[in-house]
């Protein structure tokens, strides 16, 4: 595992933070949110020396908040314990745009993080039965994006600038991805259909949203 970064490409301190969250790379970042996840697996994960066998336990449920068990599996990484399986837990987009980044993220547990390029952001904590197995297929077609990647050693880089994209892959062993020019991925056989479900799933969210 990596040193972890912050970047700042929405320049509002709270988006930001919650930008920089959704890659579970930093459980610092968390320490000032108790209230993040319920439970005791949570307080436990945020004690001065969290101990292994409890932080095993909670990255191992998978009852539990995905970005929980992704903050457990990076701290075990850290310490140079490998998983017993590989899994995929979560999935962000980001698009440079003219005017900044969007960013989408989907987790496991259909949780999912909308930030437009204003700094706007949504969050839908559940969803309803037709998104969800929408995201079912959304996460098969990661799972194969993954089978052609590596996790990465690098510290992740910072958010993709105009007509730039990238696919960040968190796993259980891992963070894995894949950038360039948003018209390439798009195209390309293995990340397009990626992208176009991801399109076609937020559009509906977001209607739905305007409908409330």
């Amino acid at each position: 595992m990596t040193k972890p970064v912050y970047f700042k490409p929405y320049q509002k301190e709270d988006i930001d933070l919650a930008y920089n969250r959704l890659f579970c790379d930093d459980l610092n970042l968390y320490q000032s949110q108790p209230e993040a996840f319920p439970g005791d697996n949570w307080k436990s994960m945020l004690s001065s020396r969290p101990k292994l066998k409890s932080v095993r336990m909670t990255a191992q449920q998978p009852e539990l908040p995905a970005r929980l068990r992704i903050l457990a599996f990076n701290y075990l990484l850290k310490k140079g314990e490998l998983p017993v399986k590989k899994e995929l837990l979560g999935v962000i987009l980001e698009a440079g745009v003219d005017d900044g980044l969007e960013t989408l993220a989907a987790y496991k547990d259909y949780s999912v993080v909308y930030i437009d390029s204003r700094g706007g952001i949504k969050t839908w904590a559940t969803l309803e039965t037709g998104i969800r197995e929408r995201l079912v297929n959304y996460f098969a077609s990661a799972a194969t994006l993954a089978e052609q990647l590596q996790p990465s050693d690098k510290p992740r880089f910072p958010p993709p600038f105009a007509g730039m994209a990238r696919i960040t892959l968190l796993l259980s062993d891992g963070r894995y991805f894949g950038q360039g020019p948003g018209n390439n991925l798009t195209r390309d056989v293995i990340s397009g259909p990626l992208i176009r479900q991801a399109d076609h799933w937020l559009a509906n969210l977001l209607a739905k949203e305007k409908l409330l």
